[in-house]
């Protein structure tokens, strides 16, 4: 039981670390973690796009029919030397299509509301001032990828300090009842 108790000890000091450091970083140089993360995205495509070149090849010996990987590698092998050679270009273009999906999303949620409104349920309105607030947001995500950057980021930083706050409190709570 020991064992177990001190492994999960430590996981959760650990944890605790990493958050605390990336939460550190995020909160203190958004900006420069955006870009960061931008780079870790198109060095991702990058070797997706490669991955799917290199499947076209070994693939047109066995079937010449099946070409739809070459394009589709070659595209984003491309897109993603561009981000990486000019990372600011993926941070609005990510935040911009996330506004999208919000305001989809929100949109779906503004129609539940109004079918809850013809079911007379009692939580439509809960629901339907979610989902305009969600098309409120998304919109500002779409109209301000820069801002929108930043805020998510500090949002994102601000969760991993919490998650490293609350590793912490678990990791004493395993001293505390193991001694």
């Amino acid at each position: 039981m020991t064992d177990i108790s001190s492994l999960l000890r430590r996981r959760a000091v650990v944890a605790a670390l990493c958050y605390f450091a990336a939460g550190l970083l995020f909160v203190c140089v958004p900006d420069i973690t955006a870009k960061a993360l931008a780079v870790l995205i198109s060095l991702a495509l990058l070797l997706f796009g490669v991955f799917k070149i290199v499947v076209s090849f070994a693939r047109r010996s066995a079937n010449a029919l099946d070409m739809s990987s070459l394009p589709a590698g070659a595209v984003l092998a491309l897109a993603a030397l561009a981000c990486l050679v000019k990372p600011d270009l993926l941070v609005p273009v990510v935040y911009t299509l996330l506004g999208v999906a919000v305001v989809a999303n929100g949109a779906i949620k503004l129609q539940l509301g109004v079918e809850l409104r013809r079911a007379e349920n009692p939580f439509w309105g809960s629901v339907a001032v979610a989902s305009a607030a969600a098309v409120i947001l998304g919109v500002i995500a779409m109209l301000a990828p820069f801002q929108t950057t930043r805020a998510v980021t500090l949002l994102a930083g601000i969760s991993m300090l919490c998650c490293a706050a609350f590793d912490a409190v678990s990791a004493i709570f395993f001293i505390k009842t193991n001694n």
